[in-house]
């Protein structure tokens, strides 16, 4: 029988070799097993007590989602430490009215959040810790789960303190474990088909200082013999992408992702046409079987990847229309309740049994009951002690019912449905009750409306019901859409007042809920005058856009107009645009295609293409986007464009070439079977034979390689075509079978997909070398001009998959035998892989060139006429900048020689 949370880390340790974590770090995803997890909590309790640390105390935890996060939370149980887990992106005035209320003695954060100064309190970066941690042994000293009680607090989450005094909720380890133990029962009935689908990979959208996102993050996983993956990114793209190149299983979120993916899908053109497949289901009763749904939507379902198949949603009730979107594409949506005061779970839908719009049934070993008004009362020992610092009062009554403030209604089978806050409930003046949620959902029916938020507000003529909305046009007919409503609506329930939303989203939480006092204060400014905002969604975004370019570089004053160009004026070149799209996409939670971006050439061009991806738009109003699965009718119909259809359709000051719209293939089938046994076959019984005849070369430094057990970057200089196959030949045989390779990516698009207009056989031709290169050398297009990021989370996705990666960093021929100047690219790529970068110096092989007037043929020569030098490995720390690292990478290849070995 569990008495604590430790005796779940006696479990995790008895499945040490096990994958437990992974977090996207850079462009790779690192794994962290059960061993690693559980030796870093205790490096972790005993470094909290050489800090004189001991029960009862309190450490603040104010850090991205990370392993390193989890193992400190582990230390901590293992100490009797309490955390107080708060979001990263919490304000220094929050941090320091928690700090006057707990009185903690360590904060462990960002680097961020060093600038947070409190005399009694230890600012450390979290990532710095874990290091330091690392001096003290891994062994467990299992001593310390001795000193726990049931009784004892784990943690203070505090659920509120944007205005007033925060208040902290203490749970302990008996509130957890009412909650954890009857989920580990359910599921162990389950257990028997988990080798079917291993490994379960859980993405884990939610932050860790909820408890909703410790639950799904850290406790429920491992009883699935799970593991789990953070994203800290709710770019739609970047979730699409690593839900399908990690094959995850399983995504747990809140409903506003859900919203924002769904939008995703429903504008990617390749899909267009199943989602309209899916509106029009949804109208309809007729449930198609789950194999049915697998097929008719496999279209969307390859965007996503086939091991995907589940949803956890919590946090915030999920719209119907969105449970019915993703249940009708094949999906399992299992939907919970909860607070913070009931270690989060209140009710939870089983994923097979399904009841439309059901939060799901009651956990066992809790009771619920609707009193007043329908208010839901909560009775369990999941149930928080109370707060912190509230005189030890308790959050119940005399008979143990805790109030929620949510109001529901249940059925006969017992489900239960949410209706709003109950503080929420307008009750006008004939005393009719008025349920907000029952209007947004209506409202949000409406093809018009994206999202919407009713209050209710005392006027001269009594209460009233505003609804404040979020249009997805801006020249959208609002007053149809609320007619459309209303005739849908009981008369006491009518609109009669609504307000549009100036900006792109309402204000929201770390879990995406709205901010309604938000909201209300603006409808209060609004109906008295007062309130101010720019009438033109488009003027929005250019202070934005210039505040992240003044990050990456200096933004001239004079400079700061529209006409600005992105090259001459404001310095963008190839990396900046690269990381500003990143940041642009990470603001407004959008998607920039880099081929537009890199063709927009003022700060008027890029303002407008963000404001036409903004998801405050139709899919519908923004420009077709050629995808990667190109279509040649439509690069055809692109290269037939006149100049000025082209300038009006993309909205720019110049029209993007046709050439342009073809997409950079990326073969990810090479780093399978059957390519690996091929290329392994081909190039041991043939090339490299072929090569070490022909060309038998001298190689300096292969001890360098020696003791590398993971995989690395190599760098070469570039003098002919063959410069692969020579660096092959000197490779040690692990890394020959397992090398990915950076070629021009200009010249592999050509292979793939010739223009409009050429012959077939030229179309098979190229086709066949693309075949060919990309089997049996395993190449990757890295361009010239645009597409960088998509080519790095390739070379990042290939060493995951235990592949090392060869670059050219001068991304040319040498024309004299000198070196060219580095890339610039090349720092952000080598950051981005957190890899060893070993150089690679070609010798002799200029020369040769140069005597036979060719860059192609492959001539007979002398032993030890060409050598390959290999040079030590480079340890890349991430503090560097992209530019300083390349610049140190090119000065540190030019000194690579023999005599430097």
């Amino acid at each position: 029988m569990r008495e604590t949370l430790l005796s779940y880390i006696h479990d995790l340790w008895n499945d040490r070799e096990s994958t437990a974590l992974m977090a996207r770090q850079g462009l790779r995803t690192l794994p962290w097993s059960y061993r690693q997890v559980i030796q870093k909590a205790f490096q972790v309790a005993e470094e909290l007590a050489s800090r004189g640390l001991s029960k009862g105390d309190r450490v603040i935890l104010c850090a991205e989602n990370s392993p390193e996060w989890v193992a400190v939370f582990f230390g901590c149980l293992l100490r009797g430490v309490i955390v107080v887990p708060l979001d990263a992106q919490s304000t220094l005035d929050f941090l320091s009215r928690v700090q006057h209320e707990i009185k903690a003695k360590c904060l462990l954060g960002g680097e961020s959040r060093r600038d947070f100064v409190e005399s009694s309190l230890l600012v450390e970066s979290l990532k710095r810790f874990c290091r330091i941690v690392a001096t003290h042994p891994a062994n467990p000293d299992w001593s310390y789960t001795n000193k726990i009680g049931s009784d004892h607090v784990v943690e203070i989450i505090f659920t509120s303190g944007t205005t007033g005094i925060p208040k902290g909720v203490c749970l302990t380890h008996q509130n957890f474990l009412a909650n954890l133990i009857p989920l580990e029962t359910e599921i162990q009935k389950y257990l028997k088909w988990e080798p079917i689908v291993r490994p379960i990979r859980f993405l884990n959208l939610l932050p860790l200082s909820h408890i909703f996102g410790q639950l799904m993050g850290m406790f429920v996983p491992p009883m699935l013999k799970g593991q789990v993956l953070f994203l800290n990114s709710l770019n739609p793209s970047d979730i699409i992408g690593c839900i399908r190149r990690d094959r995850i299983s399983v995504i747990a979120t809140v409903p506003r992702i859900l919203d924002i993916l769904r939008d995703k899908v429903e504008r990617d053109q390749p899909c267009r046409d199943q989602t309209l497949l899916v509106k029009d289901s949804l109208h309809g009763n007729a449930e198609l079987h789950w194999l049915r749904r697998w097929w008719t939507f496999r279209k969307i379902r390859r965007q996503f990847g086939w091991k995907f198949w589940a949803i956890v949603s919590g946090g915030a009730a999920l719209r119907v229309d969105t449970e019915d979107f993703w249940q009708k594409l094949g999906y399992v949506v299992v939907q919970g309740y909860g607070m913070t005061e009931t270690a989060s779970i209140i009710s939870v839908s089983h994923p097979f049994r399904r009841r439309r719009g059901s939060i799901g049934k009651t956990m066992p070993g809790q009771e619920i009951k609707l009193g007043e008004g329908g208010e839901i009362l909560i009775r369990g020992r999941n149930v928080s002690p109370g707060y912190w610092k509230d005189d030890g009062l308790p959050l119940t009554d005399q008979e143990g019912w805790l109030s929620t403030g949510d109001l529901g209604a249940r059925d006969a089978q017992g489900n239960l449905f949410f209706r709003g806050r109950r503080n929420e409930v307008i009750v006008t003046g004939a005393g009719m009750n008025i349920y907000p949620g029952d209007i947004e959902t209506v409202l949000n029916r409406q093809p018009e409306i994206r999202d919407s938020v009713v209050v209710g507000l005392t006027s001269q003529r009594g209460p009233e019901v505003v609804a404040v909305l979020l249009m997805r046009k801006c020249d959208a007919d609002v007053s149809r859409a609320v007619q459309q409503t209303n005739d849908s609506l009981s008369p006491h329930q009518q609109i009669r007042r609504w307000m549009i939303w100036p900006g792109r989203d309402f204000p929201r939480t770390r879990t995406q809920k709205v901010r309604k006092q938000d909201v209300v204060a603006f409808v209060r400014k609004k109906m008295e005058g007062q309130a101010k905002y720019p009438e033109n969604k488009e003027e929005g975004y250019l202070g934005e856009i210039l505040y992240e370019i003044n990050r990456i570089t200096q933004v001239p004053p004079e400079r700061r107009d529209r006409s600005a160009n992105l090259t001459s004026d404001l310095k963008l070149d190839s990396l900046a645009r690269v990381e500003l799209i990143g940041a642009l996409e990470r603001k407004f939670q959008l998607d920039l295609d880099e081929r537009r971006v890199t063709a927009a050439l003022t700060l008027g061009d890029l303002e407008k293409l963000v404001f036409i991806a903004s998801p405050d738009r139709m899919p519908e109003s923004r420009p077709a986007v050629v995808e990667t699965q190109i279509d040649r009718e439509v690069v055809e119909a692109l290269s037939c464009m006149g100049e000025e259809d082209l300038k009006r359709e993309f909205h720019l000051t110049s029209p993007p070439s046709a050439q342009s719209f073809r997409p950079y293939p990326y073969p990810g089938w090479t780093l399978g079977f059957p390519a690996t046994w091929i290329r392994w076959l081909v190039y041991h019984f043939f090339l490299w034979p072929l090569t070490r005849v022909l060309c038998w070369t001298r190689v300096h430094g292969q001890e360098n390689l020696r003791g590398l057990n993971q995989p690395v970057l190599f760098m070469a200089n570039h003098i002919t075509f063959l410069d692969p196959a020579v660096i092959l030949s000197c490779l040690p045989f692990h890394y020959r079978s397992q090398l990915a390779i950076a070629m021009i990516g200009e010249t592999l698009r050509d292979f793939r997909y010739e223009l409009p207009g050429c012959h077939w056989l030229s179309r098979f031709g190229g086709y066949l070398k693309y075949v060919l290169v990309t089997c049996l050398f395993n190449v990757f297009p890295l361009p010239r001009e645009s597409g960088f990021r998509r080519s790095f989370d390739y070379a990042g996705e290939a060493m995951d998959r235990g592949y090392s990666v060869l670059v050219f960093p001068e991304g040319k021929l040498t024309q004299n035998g000198k070196l060219n100047p580095f890339q610039s690219g090349v720092g952000l790529l080598a950051i981005g892989l957190h890899a060893p970068v070993v150089p690679v110096k070609i010798e002799g092989l200029f020369e040769l060139k140069r005597r036979r007037s060719t860059q192609v043929s492959w001539p007979l020569v002398w032993p030890g006429k060409i050598s390959v030098t290999f040079g030590k490995p480079i340890v890349v720390d991430s503090s560097f900048s992209p530019e300083g690292l390349t610049r140190d990478l090119e000065k540190r290849f030019a000194q690579l020689s023999i005599k430097s070995l």
